[in-house]
């Protein structure tokens, strides 16, 4: 910002001196003052679009995009990343929508950047009208737009997004009062079904690929309309085989907090968790496995989060939902007291 004060003022002064020597606006001359008066504006008005723009473009850390007053970017790829968790946990349908203006850029090009945001502005006031309270709508890029919807039916969601790609040809077009030229504002969708079973783990970035390659298929088929995926492009984890048993501990004195990297351990805990409960747990209760192996992951993790020397080596177990698990896996060695024995 800085820096383009400082170019308005060097090219505002520029201009102010070139001028003051012509023989017919120059200094000496009856309309200098209009004339030094239209520069000096035209440098405030280029300092505050900028400033205004800039309000405008969405920040890492705002939650509600100022635009189009939907949940931003960053909030939504969180939230998308929990309902997905959610999902493989309890077990239930998914349904991503991606709505994204055809030929913004054209627009914005010929009829100017407010005429855009113009646009996204009422497009976000529509769009979040025909979604429930709970469904997450966010701005997801510059000209496009997510909807998370969650225990929602394929075919409603199919449904919402045709309304929605409709009422915005419908409504949102406008006329080049210029031209007296129509100029129509529409929409290319993609809706993404996927049935989360219990177990399975979505990446949520390869479903945000996934429908941005389906936008790209409506674009590229006519534009105006909706494509519908009803799947996810990534195998489940619940269908690759099993990971090899994780390899024998080493010796304590050889693995040292400073010798093991933290992602490599938290990939050992979170693999010890797993195997450790599918033998005790059996089958019989996948969910109550799944919650018990979180847990002590949970509880893994949290000992490596200690900032004492760690060591693979055989250690204490501990009580979780009630039962006693044994954990040979991890034991972090702390100074030796009689409070800290009896915790133990």
């Amino acid at each position: 910002m800085e820096r383009l004060f400082t170019f308005a003022y060097l090219t505002e002064r520029t201009a102010l001196d070139e001028l003051a020597l012509n023989d017919t606006l120059g200094a000496t001359s009856e309309p200098w003052p209009l004339v030094a008066q239209l520069v000096r504006r035209a440098s405030f008005d280029l300092l505050a679009a900028y400033t205004e723009r800039a309000q405008l473009e969405p920040s890492d850390t705002a939650v509600i995009d100022k635009l189009t007053t939907l949940h931003t970017r960053p909030l939504f790829d969180a939230v998308l990343a929990k309902e997905l968790e959610r999902a493989g946990r309890f077990g239930y349908t998914i349904s991503l929508i991606l709505f994204d203006v055809d030929q913004l850029s054209a627009i914005n090009q010929e009829h100017g950047y407010g005429v855009g945001d113009k646009i996204l502005e009422r497009l976000g006031i529509l769009i979040r009208q025909y979604f429930r309270q709970h469904d997450w709508v966010a701005r997801h890029s510059e000209d496009s737009i997510a909807v998370l919807l969650s225990r929602a039916e394929p075919d409603d969601a199919s449904s919402l997004a045709e309304r929605v790609r409709a009422t915005v040809e419908e409504r949102l077009g406008f006329t080049d009062h210029r031209s007296d030229r129509a100029v129509p504002v529409t929409l290319s969708a993609a809706v993404i079904n996927v049935h989360v079973n219990v177990g399975d783990v979505i990446d949520p970035e390869r479903l945000l690929a996934d429908a941005e390659a389906a936008v790209e298929r409506a674009k590229q088929l006519g534009r105006n309309r909706v494509e519908r995926v009803d799947g996810y492009s990534a195998p489940s984890p619940r269908n690759l085989p099993s990971a090899s048993p994780p390899p024998p501990d080493p010796p304590a004195s050889s693995c040292r907090r400073a010798s093991c990297p933290r992602d490599v351990a938290q990939q050992a805990a979170h693999d010890f968790a797993r195997a450790r409960l599918r033998q005790i747990g059996g089958e019989q209760d996948v969910v109550g496995t799944r919650d018990r192996a979180d847990l002590l992951h949970d509880v893994l993790l949290e000992l490596l989060d200690q900032p004492l020397d760690c060591a693979m080596a055989p250690g204490p177990s501990f009580s979780v939902t009630n039962a006693a698990i044994a954990c040979p896996l991890i034991s972090c060695a702390r100074p030796t007291t009689a409070a800290s024995a009896t915790a133990g």
